[in-house]
């Protein structure tokens, strides 16, 4: 979980939580929707993430720009579709193309770390620079 509540809480007025998700009009929010759409937050951030790092777990501390991208897509996903606003919009585009500098290994969640998963007879080499190249072998 890139987010939770009281992070939603933290960067969405209270006011504007209530008003995207008290679809019974009792006066408070909908904790079961904000959950879906940080849910759904989550799928998105893990399918672009996934593509340059090991998987997040539990016991990992989730990195902050994580939990802000996660807010941004959360709260435009609690928007009714069709009707976000375009503060929500610009925040949607933001955290998306964030999330693409990510999966590109353009920008780093954290120490820019990868981790490439173990195969079997995998032999890595290190070896000295190339004795025969083009510019070397000009003019024989």
């Amino acid at each position: 979980i890139f987010a939770t509540i009281a992070d939603m809480q933290a960067r969405i007025a209270a006011r504007d939580l209530v008003e995207l998700t008290d679809d019974a009009a009792t006066g408070t929010m909908d904790v079961a929707r904000v959950e879906q759409a940080l849910a759904q937050a989550d799928n998105e951030i893990n399918s672009y993430v996934a593509a340059y790092y090991k998987r997040i777990d539990a016991s990992t501390p989730v990195p902050p720009l994580l939990t802000d991208l996660a807010c941004d897509i959360a709260y435009y996903r609690l928007f009714r579709i069709g009707s976000p606003t375009e503060r929500a919009e610009k925040l949607y585009a933001a955290a998306i193309a964030k999330l693409r500098d990510i999966s590109r290994g353009v920008a780093k969640i954290d120490q820019g770390e990868k981790t490439f998963e173990e195969r079997p007879a995998q032999i890595l080499v290190d070896s000295s620079d190339r004795l025969f190249t083009r510019d070397s072998m000009r003019g024989l």
